[in-house]
């Protein structure tokens, strides 16, 4: 660093020095924060006359400094007037650049992690939000005045700043992603309703321009039929077995009402065998009509009535039938071969700039390929814009949309501004630097030292994650930021709900029937009453803290809730159990177990909650196979208490 920025050391930097006590005092009383903490000490002492400068040391640091805050306003900007709140943090920053130099490794320092958890909070701020706004606003004005006093009390522990701030957030965060997930359930019940309609409408259209039938049919083929084909497709989907043999039953319905004035006998013969089988086979399809039995036999009484006359040869007038419309929602505008909306990933942010309304800050919630379709929510978790991939990419292409970078936004700046940018360029820092030596930390007046100017970064530290993303293990990339959250999820976390795309019904009557006929089935992973064998390379855990779950006694049927009670249940905090009782499977982390309430609760990888249940709920579900044990991770406390245990007998 003392190369990159040194030479802008003024030439009495060598004799006319500030001492670092002057330098923090000037920091402390800067009061212009637009200005570089160069300029701004510069202009203290400028203006009571005073002829000393920082040294070449302070000048490089607060150079960069500098230049890290420059990058980070510019390349993650946020709305105004946080970037002026954030402002006012840069002379504790400086100070703490000089001082400690735990502050030289981009994201090892908690007032970089409060910064980027900082910025990660309000990436999609905006004015418009009005009490939400004021919330978030006054969180921040809040915690960066907490943050400054550190200049009369040095001994201000920041990660106490850092997670005060978090706490605070906290709650308003999980509000926002529950009302997110409602937004996200609705939509996705809506597009497979549409992709439903749209399938039976291809389906069907397909057969009525194949063939001519009675104008006494077009009333349940576009009727009674069609609908049964959009719960069909709701409850098993346009793959399952059961959607091909409707189809096939709804084409061999379609040949069978061809007149037979001119057929041969062994044409006859062949219909008069599919007339005797068709009604029972379109019974079991005629899914809409279930719930009644009388509107179903009048829907086949007017095919059987049909059926009858064409046997008996007598005429029947046979016309093409107008094709179905497409279902309304459908994507509309270039075909789906020319879209092009690049590698939009849902919880991205984007600036989208329409052209009536102001820009706004959104977040990709929920990206549909089957539909074609992008949905947004703004902070608070509200629904702000949904439109389809042809639009979309046409204001990609106009500029009118610009992605929002985010994810440990200014640790990444602090890296920027050293020069290190690229892999190579670590590489060869590291390998300039070798080992760097071991010590204790600096005195609050001890200037950090040269190795540590140098930016000491491990080969595992990440230059850039994506916005959500949790994986630390990228070898293309061995810049790895150390991660703000400390909410990373086990391994295995992806492992079990990966690929299970939750479908909520929306409030159409279709959704509701395919409610009412069953869902998918849900494949069961290991039962809960089989612990999960353990791997090789992992320690042995201490048998103590090993899941334990007393089996019941007698049959499940006759298990009473006394009997349920008498029952044990050992789960450490921290075992991972998966959830299948619902349609869609869920893995959920034991957070807390209150015996005293009686209550046990969930929470998923982002320390949200999931589930909460009682005792007897929970050994009701193990006991019917519903839940299983997925992992159990000894942490470190548990290894600790262990120890302990060992040592004191």
């Amino acid at each position: 660093m003392l190369d990159r920025y040194g030479e802008s050391a003024s030439p009495q930097a060598d004799t006319l020095a500030l001492t670092p006590d002057e330098v923090l005092e000037y920091l402390k009383n800067t009061t212009d924060c637009d200005k570089t903490p160069l300029a701004a000490i510069m202009a203290q002492t400028e203006a009571i006359g005073d002829p000393a400068v920082p040294s070449r040391e302070h000048t490089a640091i607060l150079t960069w400094l500098g230049r890290a805050f420059e990058l980070w306003e510019r390349e993650y900007p946020l709305e105004a007037p946080l970037p002026g709140q954030l402002r006012n943090l840069k002379p504790l920053c400086t100070a703490l650049a000089l001082f400690d130099d735990r502050f030289l490794q981009p994201g090892a320092h908690p007032m970089h992690q409060f910064l980027d958890i900082l910025h990660a909070r309000a990436v999609g701020w905006q004015p418009s939000l009005d009490r939400v706004a004021a919330v978030l606003e006054q969180q921040i004005a809040v915690a960066s005045d907490h943050a400054r006093t550190w200049f009369d009390n040095e001994d201000l522990d920041l990660a106490n700043v850092r997670d005060e701030f978090s706490a605070a957030i906290e709650r308003d965060q999980a509000r926002a992603a529950r009302m997110t997930q409602r937004v996200i359930d609705t939509e996705r019940g809506k597009v497979k309703t549409i992709g439903a309609k749209g399938e039976a409408v291809r389906m069907l259209n397909a057969a009525i321009e194949k063939y001519a039938v009675p104008r006494d049919i077009e009333d349940f083929i576009k009727g009674p039929w069609y609908s049964s084909a959009q719960l069909l497709l709701l409850k098993f989907g346009p793959e399952s077995e059961q959607w091909l043999k409707m189809s096939e039953t709804t084409d061999l319905l379609m040949d069978s009402l061809q007149s037979l004035e001119d057929a041969t006998e062994e044409r006859r013969q062949y219909i008069f065998k599919v007339v005797t089988q068709l009604p029972k086979e379109m019974r079991r399809w005629l899914l809409s009509l279930h719930h009644d039995t009388e509107a179903v036999n009048e829907a086949m009484g007017l095919v059987e009535y049909t059926h009858l006359r064409i046997l008996r040869r007598q005429p029947v007038e046979l016309d093409y039938l107008a094709p179905l419309p497409a279902p309304e929602g459908a994507e509309t505008g270039r075909p789906a071969t020319t879209v092009d909306i690049g590698d939009c990933e849902e919880g991205q942010w984007f600036r989208i700039a329409l052209e009536k309304d102001a820009a706004l800050r959104a977040q990709l919630a929920l990206r549909a390929d089957e539909a074609k379709l992008l949905l947004f929510t703004n902070m608070a978790g509200i629904k702000v814009l949904q439109i389809g991939f042809s639009e979309f990419a046409d204001l990609l292409e106009s500029g009118k949309v610009t992605p929002i970078t985010s994810g440990h936004s200014f640790s990444r700046s602090l890296a920027k501004a050293a020069g290190i940018e690229t892999t190579e360029l670590l590489e060869a820092l590291v390998e300039v630097m070798g080992e760097a030596p071991t010590g204790e930390s600096p005195s609050p007046r001890q200037p950090a030292s040269e190795t540590a100017l140098a930016l000491k970064l491990d080969k595992d530290v990440d230059s850039g994650p994506v916005p959500g993303a949790v994986d630390r293990s990228t070898d293309d990339n061995p810049l790895d930021l150390p991660l703000v959250d400390e909410l990373e999820p086990e391994a295995l976390g992806n492992l079990y709900s990966a690929g299970a795309d939750k479908t909520v019904a929306s409030e159409g009557s279709l959704m509701q029937q395919a409610q009412a006929l069953g869902g998918e089935e849900t494949a069961t992973a290991v039962p809960a009453s089989r612990a999960p064998e353990a791997v090789e390379c992992e320690p042995a855990e201490p048998a103590a803290m090993e899941p334990e779950i007393s089996p019941p006694t007698g049959k499940l049927s006759a298990q009473s809730p006394e009997d349920l009670l008498e029952r044990q249940i050992n789960l450490p905090a921290g075992t991972w159990l998966g959830f299948h009782d619902e349609d869609v499977p869920m893995m959920a982390r034991l957070a807390v177990h209150d015996p005293e309430e009686d209550r046990f609760i969930f929470v998923n990888r982002k320390g949200l909650k999931m589930r909460e249940m009682t005792k007897a709920q929970l050994l009701t579900l193990i006991d019917e196979s519903l839940v299983d044990i997925l992992q159990r991770s000894v942490d470190f406390r548990d290894r600790l208490v262990d120890v302990r245990k060992t040592y004191d007998d």
